[in-house]
């Protein structure tokens, strides 16, 4: 609720902001005969409605779970990311279209000092309030905040281009910001795709942060039972809700009380230390007798052969009703992961002909 009322809060600054700068330029842009400047009132109008979205979004995504979305509204804010994207590439692409206008039609503009003082002026709010963005979307983890923030630094660059322009023009009458905002509009149209490429992404559902993963493996094998942690996998939800599973290793005559605390004690870790709910699978490790170990060796010995098997992980042997049992992570772009297993199954079916062997194969989706 906290992370709400910051965003929504700081949406609202941001609108009172564009408000401001839009009756300022329209005013300014009439008196200039400025098209560009009008088109920057324009622009700071689309900025409020990046703004309203956010709140909307932010608003949507907050909502509880029900019974049609047991897992929260958070994508929400992915979709408003989205639309705060298109406008931003509007806006460039119309920047374009009226810059070529004004390059053609060659129009006289009259600007003074107080022009250039208000664009100044402009420039400076643009800065600030995409900077206070910014930071409150770190924070809040928050995208759409994030773009609008992108979007409010384009902003003051594209009103420097037209500061340029004003200068240039009351120096030597010659007035270039049709050309300036040209190469300018097209940053912006650069930074409206960026922000849908990465929108889109978390739409699909893209690979688990690196850096995410590692720190939450390392902090389950902090716990002394636990000699390996594979398998993990992180869904998305929105910004604030992570939800995921992984597989720990532990010793195979832990009882089941004891499994049941300990993946109770790692569920509640997680969850304090990196906001993710985490449900907790088990491989049971046998490694202690002499035979198991030799047995381990001699298949390390087979996956050796084999770059594309990147890694073993869940070993376990059954010597009373005779069976091996194992995972192996393949390259993920490695399009034979199915010959390769069986390949390794033939392999340890020879080695150990009193044995049934079940190899299971796992894609790498984390580091």
């Amino acid at each position: 609720m906290q992370r709400q009322k910051l965003i929504i809060r700081t949406s609202l600054i941001g609108i009172l902001t564009n408000v401001v700068l839009v009756i300022a330029k329209v005013i300014t842009g009439l008196f200039a005969h400025s098209l560009a400047i009008i088109l920057e009132a324009v622009n700071n109008l689309t900025d409020v409605l990046s703004s309203v979205l956010t709140i909307v979004g932010t608003k949507l995504a907050g909502r509880e779970p029900d019974r049609e979305h047991p897992y929260g509204h958070g994508r929400i804010e992915y979709i408003t990311t989205m639309l705060v994207g298109l406008i931003i590439l509007s806006s460039g692409i119309i920047a374009v279209y009226e810059a070529i206008k004004k390059i053609l039609a060659q129009e006289e503009v009259s600007y003074g000092i107080s022009s250039l003082i208000i664009m100044v002026l402009a420039i400076a709010a643009k800065i600030l309030i995409g900077t206070h963005y910014r930071e409150i979307a770190k924070k809040t983890q928050s995208d759409t905040l994030d773009a609008s923030g992108k979007d409010a630094l384009f902003d003051a660059v594209l009103s420097s281009a037209t500061v340029i322009g004003i200068i240039v023009n009351l120096s030597t009458g010659f007035n270039p910001e049709g050309i300036l905002s040209i190469l300018i509009a097209i940053f912006i149209i650069k930074a409206g795709i960026e922000i849908l490429r990465e929108s889109w992404r978390d739409l699909i559902g893209r690979r688990t942060n690196s850096e995410l993963s590692i720190a939450i493996k390392k902090r389950i094998l902090k716990f002394k039972e636990v000699s390996g942690a594979y398998d993990l996998f992180l869904h998305n939800y929105g910004p604030s809700q992570v939800m995921g599973s992984v597989h720990i290793q532990i010793p195979d005559d832990m009882t089941a009380s004891q499994i049941d605390a300990l993946s109770r004690k790692i569920t509640e870790a997680i969850y304090k230390d990196f906001r993710v709910l985490l449900t907790v699978g088990i491989y049971a490790e046998n490694s202690s007798s002499e035979e198991h170990r030799e047995i381990r060796k001699k298949i390390d010995i087979i996956l050796d052969k084999y770059p594309e098997a990147k890694q073993m992980h869940g070993f376990y042997v059954d010597t009373e009703h005779k069976h091996i049992t194992f995972d192996v992570i393949f390259d993920f772009d490695f399009p034979h992961k199915v010959v390769m297993r069986n390949k390794i199954a033939h392999e340890t079916r020879k080695l150990f002909p009193d044995y049934s062997v079940n190899i299971t194969i796992d894609i790498d989706v984390s580091d």
